[in-house]
């Protein structure tokens, strides 16, 4: 296959080819949705001169050059305020209220102190696609969000990707479940394919460009970088994903450098309906419940 055949848009329609069989013989999960959240903190004394350290003004530099801008919430506009919204705020006792939305002042309802949390978002990306193995057909993902927190005077930021499919196999849930939140490969099969990891994971734009490939099989790149650094590297779709941030060490050049404090797996939250959601056994409710590999229903995981 060459290499623009191989990097083509992927259609709907060829998404779907290794699902019909797999959906006609075992346990559909209706809705899929997968939150990864990824700790990482940022290197002291990038901000020089600065007594407390507003790390997202780095970003807000760079304007228009830069994929993430900042998200609104609710609270700038009165007309869009929601009965939703007014739920959603009671629902955190006042300390953490203030945390999270600011706090106004009696002079204006709409001024006062800002917000200890600052959120930048990007549009750019639209889909994930995923190929877990080497013989199944990919699964695109839809992105509900890929947004990116700053915290003040707190030398940490959070990656959150949201992703969602419907109509996904127990066992593929399982596996994306497993498999997509890996920062890095553990280790490498004798093959060459990173264990535990997919076997390609692509970033789509609206329109279905490619535009970041994982490269997971690149064991070279990441021996190397650990050898050098005594610290692991990260893989290129993650990469890509948190420009213009750059990996400390590494030789990209970014406005803000981070180095990990999780191990190889994210984080995450997940979400999974079912029609029925007696006819999971008890090996799924444990694969489910621990994020193992995907496994026959009639027994548990290893």
């Amino acid at each position: 296959m060459g290499e623009q055949e191989k990097n083509a848009p992927m259609t709907d329609s060829d998404s779907s080819t290794g699902a019909t069989s797999a959906l006609a013989s075992e346990t559909v999960v209706r809705h899929f949705r997968q939150i990864l959240m990824w700790p990482l903190r940022i290197m002291p004394g990038q901000l020089e001169g600065t007594r407390i350290p507003k790390h997202w003004e780095a970003i807000e530099a760079a304007a228009d050059a830069c994929p993430w801008q900042e998200l609104r919430d609710e609270f700038d506009d009165p007309k869009s305020f929601q009965q939703r919204h007014y739920k959603e705020f009671i629902t955190f006792l006042p300390f953490v209220q203030r945390c999270l939305y600011g706090q106004g002042s009696a002079s204006s309802p709409r001024g006062g102190l800002d917000s200890a949390l600052r959120v930048f978002r990007r549009r750019d990306i639209a889909q994930m696609r995923v190929t877990l193995d080497r013989h199944h057909a990919p699964w695109v993902l839809q992105i509900a969000h890929v947004d990116l927190y700053f915290f003040y005077d707190t030398d940490i930021i959070i990656p959150v990707v949201e992703v969602f499919a419907d109509d996904v196999p127990l066992s593929v849930a399982e596996d994306l479940l497993f498999k997509t939140g890996r920062a890095y490969p553990a280790y490498w099969k004798p093959d060459g394919r990173a264990a535990q990891c997919p076997y390609r994971v692509e970033w789509l734009s609206p329109t279905g460009d490619i535009l970041a490939v994982s490269d997971y099989e690149d064991q070279q790149k990441f021996l190397e970088f650990t050898c050098q650094h005594r610290s692991p590297n990260v893989a290129a779709h993650w990469a890509y994903l948190l420009e213009p941030l750059a990996l400390h060490l590494s030789d990209c050049g970014g406005v803000i450098r981070f180095r990990q404090i999780e191990y190889h797996r994210m984080p995450l939250l997940a979400y999974l309906s079912f029609d029925d959601p007696k006819v999971l056994t008890r090996g799924d409710f444990a694969r489910l419940a621990l994020i193992t590999k995907a496994g026959p229903s009639d027994s548990l995981p290893i």
